[in-house]
């Protein structure tokens, strides 16, 4: 959790830092368990007034497990910027270790 935070506080300064320009983060933050960030994400979006461009599309499928883990998040200047945003279907393989 300490390396999530760090990554979240790491987030808070870019956007803090380059508020004047449109700024698109995205990745896969495991946001669906609470102890894996989800109340922080939740936090930073409110304290930056960030926009979740997600639309409920799953974007992890295990077989067992279907959510939606992978998020793309824009500043109010970034939302005029992004236009048909959605979630590929395509497979891609990860080895975790």
């Amino acid at each position: 959790m300490a390396t999530f935070r760090q990554d979240i506080d790491n987030i808070e300064r870019l956007v803090t830092t380059f508020s004047t320009y449109p700024i698109i983060v995205s990745g896969d933050f495991n946001a669906h368990h609470r102890a894996w960030g989800g109340e922080l994400i939740v936090d930073l979006l409110c304290r930056l007034n960030l926009v979740i461009l997600n639309d409920g599309t799953m974007t992890f499928d295990n077989g067992r497990c279907q959510c939606a883990i992978d998020l793309t998040l824009v500043n109010q200047r970034a939302i005029g910027h992004v236009s048909e945003w959605n979630v590929e279907d395509i497979i891609i393989i990860k080895n975790y270790y």
